[in-house]
């Protein structure tokens, strides 16, 4: 289940990544248009609203791209985790959650996977738990049975 639910992450993440670079190819597109247009206060502004589009685009460029090198590396990682931890993805007796990769909900076919970076409340509260621990998410009252 580990494999599938990364292979999964990994494939919305590179969807993500190829909608924001597309993203900035029309950024870059509009901007070369925009420098053909006429001078003034207007065309100032436009390049600048441009840029500051890129710079957004840009920084979830790297967002996505880290998230991705995370995914990467658990894939191909076989260390087990002994306890809740940066990268680990835990199995409970509700949804699963990984943590490192903010993506929020993911639904599978088969399972729910929170995904939370490393300095969510989630992951800061497990922190340090093990298989067998009772853990709280919201509401539920759940139990670690594994980390992968």
């Amino acid at each position: 289940m580990r494999e599938i639910i990364l292979k999964h992450l990994m494939g919305h993440v590179d969807k993500d990544l190829e909608e924001a670079k597309a993203r900035m190819a029309s950024l870059k597109e509009s901007l070369g248009a925009e420098s053909k247009s006429s001078a003034g206060d207007k065309h100032e502004t436009g390049r600048a609203m441009i840029h500051l589009e890129q710079e957004r685009v840009q920084d979830t460029v790297g967002r996505l791209e880290h998230m991705r090198g995370v995914l990467v590396q658990r894939a191909t990682q076989g260390k087990a985790f002994q306890r809740v931890s940066p990268g680990a993805l835990v199995e409970t007796t509700g949804p699963w959650v990984l943590v490192g990769v903010p993506l929020g909900k993911v639904q599978l076919p088969d399972v729910l996977v929170l995904c939370v970076g490393v300095e969510a409340p989630l992951a800061q509260q497990w922190h340090g738990a093990q298989p067998g621990d009772q853990v709280v998410l919201g509401s539920q009252q759940l139990t670690i049975q594994a980390i992968h």
